[in-house]
C-alpha cells in the first residue's frame, strides 16, 4: 500500500510504501472500541466516595419521641431519608482498570492505523524540523497584551450595553535591547470587532479608552507610545 509523503507545509513530496497488515487491514469497530474503553477505564482516579450514615457527622440522639407525634418512628438525622443524611449503596473509591491481552491490543491499533489510512486522515511526514522552537519575548509580550486589553475592552463595552458579537486584538510590541534585558518601546494594538447598534466612532472612542482598564498598558503607559486601531466589522 502507498501513502502520500508530505512536508511540514503540507505538500506531497512523493510516496512511501507501507505494511497491508498494518494500514490496509478490515476494519473492526467492536474491537477498537474495547481498547478505546479500556484506555478510558485505566485513566480514571477511582476516588469517589460518599458517606454512609455511620459517617455523618451528626448526634445520634432520637430527634423525637417514639409516639404520639403522629409520625414515623424515627431515631438520629443521619439516617439517607434525611436532608444532610448518609448515602445508601454510594460509590466507594475503587480500581476501574481492566486489562486485554496483547495481541489483542495490537489487533485493535492496525485496525485504527487502517481506518485512518482508508479515510485519508493519515499524514506522513518526509522530515520533522522546526526553524526555530523558541518564543521570542516579542510574542509572549505581544499575546500578553493582547488578551489582557480584549478583556478590558469587552468589559467596557458590556458597561455600556453593547456587548460584542466578534472580537479579536492583536498587538504589535517593539522592543530595545539594554544590558539588564529588554525594554519595551512602543506597543501597536488592532482591534477588529462586530458590535451591534454602536458607530464606527463610538467603536474607536471606547476602544481608546479601555487602556485604563488593562493593567499592562496602565503599566507601560509611562514611558511606553501606546497606538490603538479600531476596526469596526459587519
Amino acid at each position: 500500500m502507498l501513502l502520500p509523503l508530505k512536508n511540514m507545509a503540507g505538500k506531497q513530496t512523493g510516496e512511501i510504501e507501507v505494511s497491508d497488515v498494518v494500514f490496509n487491514a478490515p476494519v473492526r469497530p467492536q474491537l477498537m472500541h474495547q481498547a478505546l474503553v479500556r484506555q478510558l477505564a485505566n485513566a480514571r482516579a477511582g476516588t469517589h466516595k460518599t458517606k454512609t450514615r455511620g459517617e455523618i457527622a451528626k448526634t445520634t440522639k432520637k430527634y423525637g419521641k417514639q409516639k404520639g407525634s403522629g409520625g414515623a418512628r424515627h431515631g438520629d438525622k443521619s439516617a439517607p431519608q434525611f436532608r444532610g443524611g448518609g448515602k445508601v449503596f454510594g460509590p466507594k473509591p475503587r480500581d476501574h482498570s481492566f486489562d486485554l491481552p496483547k495481541k489483542v491490543r495490537a489487533l485493535a491499533l492496525r485496525h485504527a492505523l487502517s481506518a485512518k489510512a482508508k479515510a485519508g486522515e493519515l499524514i506522513v511526514l518526509d522530515k520533522a524540523e522546526a526553524s526555530d522552537g523558541k518564543t521570542s519575548p516579542e510574542e509572549l509580550v505581544a499575546a500578553a497584551h493582547a488578551a489582557c486589553y480584549s478583556m478590558a475592552f469587552s468589559a467596557d463595552l458590556g458597561r455600556a450595553g453593547t456587548p460584542p458579537r466578534h472580537l479579536a486584538v492583536t498587538a504589535d510590541v517593539t522592543f530595545d535591547k539594554i544590558e539588564t534585558g529588554w525594554t519595551v518601546t512602543s506597543s501597536a494594538l488592532t482591534v477588529r470587532g462586530s458590535v451591534p447598534g454602536i458607530t464606527a466612532e463610538d467603536f474607536a472612542t471606547i476602544a481608546a479608552a479601555a487602556k485604563d482598564g488593562c493593567p499592562i498598558s496602565r503599566a507601560l503607559a509611562g514611558n511606553v507610545a501606546i497606538s490603538v486601531t479600531a476596526i469596526l466589522e459587519d
